[in-house]
């Protein structure tokens, strides 16, 4: 039982950890993020589209 509290900690100090660096990454960097994020959506629309073509 005590693994599991153990993991249970770790789990929520890296969430914290990683809600803190993607607050900090969007006060500091906002182009970046936004350029990262339409790639982001680029691609997917590109895979989706080819999934789905080949789908017919």
């Amino acid at each position: 039982m005590a693994g599991n509290a153990t993991f249970r900690t770790a789990l929520l100090i890296t969430a914290v950890l990683l809600a803190i660096v993607i607050a900090a990454g969007y006060l500091f960097f906002p182009k970046l993020i936004q350029d990262f994020v339409q790639w982001l959506v680029g691609l997917l629309v590109v895979v989706l589209g080819l999934f789905f073509r080949r789908k017919k």
